[in-house]
């Protein structure tokens, strides 16, 4: 069976800073059907990008799958059957969750509220690797020699906290100190401001406000996915036959924290999508 691979324009469009342990086994394709693998390299302690010979059988599939998206690019209308033509393309792992955006969000009281979640959802993740880390269950755990807590506190600062910060500096510029419209409209590809420049100026605010502060929530609640996925498949290698009473009690609580965090990652997601959703950004 032929494995699956992640379309890219070019190799560029890896970005090696991104990879965790969740997406280090990706594969990607390229528009000429080049393909890629990501490998941890033990010398250098760094992501490497490595090109794969393509077989036959796949190779023959990739060619059909181009010569497809080419016909369906030069046959399907403009608009794809969306509200405007240029939706906001969503991030393959967002489509992949398959969640739907709150239709009942109130967005003014959400975004009052929103500096205040970043912040909880920072401590619930350092409060998640703590527990771990105090369980003492993964003192021992290696994975691609890293340490898994040191992995795990790594990711966070890199993929979660950093997205959470522009998160939060956004929301204060865009609230409190925001610049001229037009000085967003030119960060947006030419497609989405094709289509901010025929709204009002105020539905154009709601628009970038949605989309610049969105994005980078987005990307933040995909770090914290990435991490309840890394750890949950940690708790099924833990033997607790002879952990210490006090030590099982932190491991459990690593475990509930886990399942309650993943519960409100998805009802945040819906939210952020509902907020996107009326601002037609989506």
């Amino acid at each position: 069976m032929a494995r699956q691979y992640i379309p890219i324009n070019s190799v560029d469009d890896i970005d090696v800073s991104r990879i965790s342990l969740a997406t280090i086994n990706n594969r990607y394709i390229d528009r000429s059907g080049n393909r890629y693998a990501t490998r941890f390299n033990k010398r250098t302690r760094k992501i490497d990008i490595v090109r794969i010979a393509l077989g036959k059988e796949e190779a023959l599939q990739a060619k059909v799958s181009r010569i497809s998206s080419k016909l369906a690019e030069v046959t399907a209308p403009d608009n794809m059957g969306t509200k405007h033509p240029a939706p906001w393309k969503l991030p393959n792992w967002l489509n992949a969750l398959k969640i739907q955006p709150r239709e009942d969000l109130d967005v003014n009281e959400y975004v009052l509220g929103l500096e205040r979640e970043t912040e909880k959802m920072s401590e619930r993740i350092r409060g998640l690797i703590s527990n771990m880390k105090n369980s003492g269950a993964f003192e021992n755990k290696k994975e691609g020699n890293q340490d898994v807590i040191l992995e795990l506190t790594t990711y966070f600062d890199r993929e979660i906290q950093d997205h959470l910060s522009k998160t939060q500096n956004r929301l204060i510029e865009l609230q409190r100190f925001p610049k001229p419209n037009s000085h967003y409209i030119a960060t947006l590809d030419r497609r989405q401001k094709m289509f901010v420049e025929k709204l009002n100026s105020d539905k154009q605010k709601e628009y970038l406000r949605a989309f610049l502060i969105g994005q980078s929530y987005l990307n933040a609640l995909h770090g914290c996915f990435t991490i309840i996925d890394t750890a949950n498949n940690e708790f099924d290698k833990v033997n607790t036959e002879r952990m210490p009473y006090d030590k099982k009690q932190f491991l459990e609580n690593a475990r509930t924290t886990a399942q309650y965090l993943r519960e409100a990652l998805l009802d945040e997601t819906a939210k952020v999508l509902g907020w996107l959703k009326k601002a037609e950004v989506i």
